[in-house]
């Protein structure tokens, strides 16, 4: 135990037998009677394949953000899940004055960053219905992803209902995860 910072090394696997279910444990533990005594803080971790120890490269938080929606984007906030009943990040298109009585919309979505491939892509309405939007007559009504890309795509949302107000409105996630 130290009370400055310091580096720890994981102990080397060559020649083991590593296996699908195999893992390695890191546990940090005090002695017993003194848990209490002591704070533990644990920051800036990072992993490194062999045996040279590098620079711990701390990168801004848009840089991390960035790297990170080349996996997943969603347009919810970031403190909501997504599927959460909310209009907070929809986004949408809006047309008045065109009477009809089937309609459908198409609204073109650019990712802020290229995704490391074609996602999937989910629709939500207000109510987190996904595969779902909101229009002029109400939530639930048919929605989804057409014409991907790896920078964007265009969200289909379509109705049968006599409206002079025509509007799709909806949340969404684009997931290239692993």
């Amino acid at each position: 135990m130290t009370f400055s910072w310091c580096s720890f090394d994981i102990p080397e696997i060559s020649g083991k037998t590593v296996g699908a279910g195999s893992y390695i444990n890191i546990s940090i533990g005090f002695p017993p009677g003194v848990a209490h005594a002591y704070s533990l803080d644990i920051a800036q971790v990072q992993l490194e394949v062999g045996s040279k120890t590098t620079v711990f490269e701390k990168r801004p938080q848009g840089v991390e953000l960035a790297l990170c929606q080349r996996y997943f984007f969603k347009t919810y906030p970031q403190n909501i899940s997504p599927g959460t009943p909310t209009i907070e990040g929809q986004m949408g298109s809006y047309v008045n004055n065109m009477p009809r009585s089937t309609y459908m919309v198409d609204v073109p979505v650019q990712f802020p960053v290229t995704m490391r491939d074609v996602p999937t892509t989910i629709v939500y309405d207000k109510n987190g219905t996904p595969g779902c939007c909101d229009t002029a007559i109400g939530s639930g009504h048919p929605a989804s992803a057409v014409r991907h890309g790896d920078g964007g795509c265009v969200i289909r949302c379509t109705y049968n209902a006599a409206s002079t107000a025509i509007f799709c409105y909806f949340n969404m996630i684009a997931d290239t995860e692993l």
